[in-house]
């Protein structure tokens, strides 16, 4: 908005739709989510902001951004909002004396409008040509606007780029990596190209993932198989799409420095949402923490990892998913899950099953 309307709102709020916390990734509103459908009249939330935290876009001159924090009409922030369940897995981990910080690195790539159509080789892009430019133009922008950015990287494929991101506080990291997709979005446009962050694209030869790198301190010590456990019954919300589960990532790896302090490499999609993605690995870090009885860490219990969309719902089975996340953010996300499986499933013909289920 004009920042002279923007400066005139006292306090600094403004009312938006809460429907767009249940809209799917069409934007398309769905009516199974408890906490906001047709019901509930769809009202407004209020996002409140800090206008001392803005912060030039330097990539787009004369614009600027700021965060703001969603509040019902009571001023309770939202609970189903991402920003808010890192902030109170963040507020637990502080209670149990664990201090941590995040690195990343985001895969993206920027191609001619879509990449083409599934099946066909990869885009023709040339050596420097305007798509070589976008991760480059990405970092410079980013680092104007001061924020943590620290590299960018070509990937394997034509047009991909690894952005990387921190160290820092999670809560900065979560807001650098949603700026960062914005703002690649933003460059590439303007070079007549598209950012996209698929995790899986036709003729890419690596996943797009956001690999997340904790350092961790006060904890003790961390089994990678029971971490492994955990992040595997809440892959959906690290993996919020049917092409994003289709992925294989890396495993979990901990390591332990000589003074104790454990280093924690995961991934999840670069489809995830940031905040979500580091709320749920950091809730799953201190859930194991919090039961960690003393002497060696356990062995990881048997786990029956979730690997399709579909089966979303059985996170809500995981006492420590509810726990740390909250039932109303788990209860939220699992229809907006479901609806993307079920538009999956309502895409396979009949034809197609009778035809290559023997083949199959």
């Amino acid at each position: 908005m004009p920042v002279g309307e923007f400066l005139s709102r006292a306090p600094l709020s403004m009312g938006f739709c809460d429907g767009m916390i249940v809209c799917d990734v069409q934007c398309d509103i769905i009516e199974t989510t408890p906490f906001s459908n047709y019901s509930t009249g769809y009202p407004d939330l209020h996002v409140h902001f800090q206008a001392d935290l803005a912060r030039p876009a330097a990539w787009a001159p004369g614009e600027a951004f700021v965060f703001g924090v969603p509040r019902d009409a009571a001023g309770r922030p939202l609970e189903v909002a991402p920003a808010a369940v890192l902030a109170k897995v963040l507020s637990r981990l502080d209670e149990l004396q664990i201090e941590v910080t995040v690195g990343a690195s985001l895969a993206g790539a920027a191609l001619p409008g879509h990449g083409g159509p599934a099946g066909v080789t990869a885009p023709a892009l040339p050596a420097g040509g305007p798509a070589a430019t976008v991760g480059m133009a990405l970092l410079h922008g980013l680092a104007a606007s001061g924020l943590p950015v620290t590299s960018v990287r070509g990937g394997l494929d034509p047009g991909s780029f690894v952005l990387g991101v921190g160290p820092a506080a999670p809560a900065s990291l979560a807001e650098t990596l949603v700026v960062a997709k914005s703002a690649a979005k933003e460059i590439a446009r303007a070079r007549g190209l598209e950012a996209v962050f698929m995790t899986l694209r036709p003729w890419a030869s690596e996943s797009s993932l956001l690999a997340l790198d904790t350092t961790v301190s006060g904890a003790p010590v961390l089994s990678p198989e029971a971490l492994q456990g955990r992040l595997d019954a809440a892959r959906p919300l690290l993996f919020p799409s049917v092409t994003a589960m289709k992925a294989c990532p890396p495993a979990v790896q901990v390591g332990q420095d000589p003074d104790g302090t454990q280093q924690v490499s995961a991934q999840a999609s670069s489809e995830a949402d940031p905040a979500t993605a580091l709320a749920v690995l950091l809730a799953a870090i201190g859930s194991l923490a919090e039961e960690a009885p003393e002497g060696p860490p356990a062995a990881a219990p048997a786990c029956s990892p979730i690997r399709d969309l579909r089966d979303a719902a059985a996170m809500a089975d995981r006492p420590w998913v509810i726990g740390w996340l909250g039932a109303p953010f788990v209860d939220n996300a699992i229809p907006l899950l479901e609806h993307e499986a079920e538009l999956f499933q309502a895409a396979v013909t009949d034809w197609e099953i009778a035809r290559y289920w023997s083949a199959s």
